[in-house]
């Protein structure tokens, strides 16, 4: 594992958070309409998977045996599991119990959620159950899972997998077509984005092209050690992040108008087709040694992102608290409603500090904690059985003498 920090990456987690935290907040507040629909906000999940992917290759890259993949997978699920599940409760807590929503899940949309299998269930009452932005996280355990394997050989093996992953966006295409799948309208039933946008493999692609990017990283990034250099490269980095996010959500509309791709093609594009700027954007802001990357890379910017995990999951129960039933959040009505906005950011970020600080690092230290302690326990038992096993070998035989014992 590789134990160097890239701050700057850190901090862009937030700003990908941020962009969902205000598109969902957008039918209250109608603050940044304009924005949201020149950049397609939920891109910012996008980028998160293709960040993902460049974070896991940079410091696991050298990952290798069952064992340490084992040991992998534990650890990010010890890292998103007491989170997720903090904000699923809370979800149940505040607007079923709280708020008084008619709302009664199954036992097994109950196992599926708690399991991170949320998203592999095409109908929408499946996975946008419970906290409904926690599907991402579903995909996320699809990466986890799948990072060994691929991690395995990369330098050699790379562009097979890429294409390989490319292949399964070919196959989530077909899968909505070939099932006659229209755009979601409402209906509890699989639509074009059940394949295309919520399937854990359909965006295998986006975060195998971070992987590739952090690959290249690990190998060029000495050439990155000069400030002004850095600082180009961070400038056009966050230039092609832009045009990418501004420009292909459109371009995939316009294919399809023009009757170059169908429905579900435009529906892939136009979320993720801008996976390749992020990786490349990525690759070239990750050094930090430029004046954005140093920007990037003061500590407030950096606790926003080391907070944002927990803000993404906690932002929408507060929303739809706050359209239900603003009176539990003590919520100022009578400010107005910039004010309001103000105070939404401000309250969003300071529960997700306490989401971060009581629930998300405490648990992920005890749940690593417990499997070291395990493990431990697991290797003193066996130094022992084994010590017993020789003194039991040796009871009975001959003493021996030392003046005509062979030398090894």
């Amino acid at each position: 594992m590789n134990n160097s920090k890239l701050p700057a990456l850190t901090s862009l987690r937030f700003f990908a958070a941020a962009a969902i935290v205000l598109e969902h907040s957008i039918p209250y507040f109608h603050t940044g309409e304009a924005f949201a629909a020149k950049y397609i906000l939920i891109q910012g999940v996008t980028f998160f998977f293709v960040l993902s992917g460049f974070i896991l290759t940079y410091q696991y890259g050298n990952l290798s045996g069952v064992g340490e993949g084992l040991r992998f997978v534990y650890k990010r699920i010890a890292k998103i599991w007491p989170a997720h599940i903090a904000t699923m409760l809370a979800f149940y807590a505040l607007l079923v119990v709280g708020v008084g929503i008619a709302y009664d899940p199954s036992t097994e949309m109950w196992a599926a959620n708690a399991s991170l299998l949320q998203a592999w269930d095409p109908t929408p009452s499946g996975y946008f159950a419970f906290n409904s932005v926690a599907w991402t996280l579903s995909v996320e355990l699809f990466f986890y899972v799948s990072f060994p394997v691929l991690i395995t050989n990369f330098d050699r093996t790379w562009h097979v997998k890429l294409a390989g992953a490319a292949v399964l966006v070919l196959y989530a295409i077909s899968l909505a077509n070939n099932m006659g799948a229209k755009s979601f309208d409402g209906q509890d039933v699989a639509s074009i984005g059940s394949w295309v946008y919520i399937w854990p493999p359909a965006h295998l692609v986006e975060f195998v092209l971070g992987m590739v990017a952090g690959h290249l990283w690990k190998k060029y990034k000495k050439h990155f050690d000069d400030k002004w250099m850095s600082t180009g490269a961070e400038i056009f980095g966050i230039t092609l992040v832009l045009i990418g996010s501004a420009k292909m959500p459109g371009l995939a509309w316009r294919m399809w108008a023009a009757g170059y791709i169908g429905e579900a093609s435009r529906s892939w594009l136009s979320v993720s087709g801008s996976a390749p700027f992020y990786a490349v954007g990525v690759f070239l802001i990750a050094s930090g040694k430029g004046y954005i990357g140093r920007a990037l890379s003061i500590s407030p910017l950096v606790k926003l992102g080391e907070i944002s995990f927990a803000m993404y999951l906690a932002h929408q129960i507060i929303v739809r608290v706050l359209q239900l039933k603003p009176s539990m959040l003590m919520w100022p009505t009578g400010w107005t409603m910039e004010a309001q906005f103000a105070y939404y950011w401000l309250a969003t970020i300071a529960v997700s500090a306490v989401l971060w600080f009581a629930i998300e690092k405490p648990c992920q230290s005890l749940m690593i904690f417990a499997i070291k302690h395990r493990v431990r326990v697991s290797t003193s038992t066996s130094q022992i059985a084994e010590n017993q096993r020789g003194k039991l070998t040796t009871v009975g035989a001959p003493p021996v003498n030392e003046n005509t014992a062979v030398s090894p």
